[in-house]
Formats: structure tokens, C-alpha cells, sequence
């Protein structure tokens, strides 16, 4: 039996523009509380927005987790998540 190890993300509980934080040698940074990121199947609004040491940004929904991250030179976007259907 194979076991694997999740990636624990810290995030402030009730996060400010502007405030920081440093996790594992690298320095976040809360940018928006209410980005809008547009994928190829879906337009995002409400994104919590972290700049991460200066060199990417990574967008993040409420209730969902990471939906993609962006090289912050070259504006480069991976898509996490694409889409998501919620049945309540």
C-alpha cells in the first residue's frame, strides 16, 4: 500500500490586501480579496489573490482551493482547477 502526503496550504483565516506572511522560506503577500480570472471553460470572480515572493500569483476560491497560478513576469497561467459544479 502506496500512502502520499497532501500539501498543507496556511492562508489568514480572514485575509487583508496587504497583509503578509512567510511560509517555508518564501513570502506571501494577499494582493485582491475579489479577483476575476478568466479560463477556458470558466470566468472566475471572487478569487482570493497571493503574490508569492515576488515571482507568481496564485488564485485561490473560497471553498474550493487553488484554481490556477501565473508567472508574474511573463503572465504565464497553469489552470488547477478548470471548472466546478456545486449540488447542494
Amino acid at each position: 500500500v502506496q500512502t502520499c502526503a497532501l500539501p498543507i496550504l496556511y492562508l489568514p483565516y480572514r485575509p487583508e490586501v496587504g497583509q503578509t506572511w512567510t511560509r517555508q522560506d518564501q513570502q506571501w503577500k494577499v494582493v485582491s480579496l475579489n479577483a476575476s480570472l478568466k479560463t477556458p471553460k470558466c470566468n472566475y470572480t471572487g478569487l482570493l489573490k497571493i503574490m508569492i515572493d515576488d515571482q507568481k500569483y496564485a488564485y485561490f476560491l473560497k471553498g474550493v482551493g487553488l484554481v490556477a497560478d501565473q508567472d508574474a513576469e511573463s503572465g504565464d497561467l497553469n489552470y488547477w482547477l478548470e471548472s466546478v459544479k456545486i449540488h447542494l
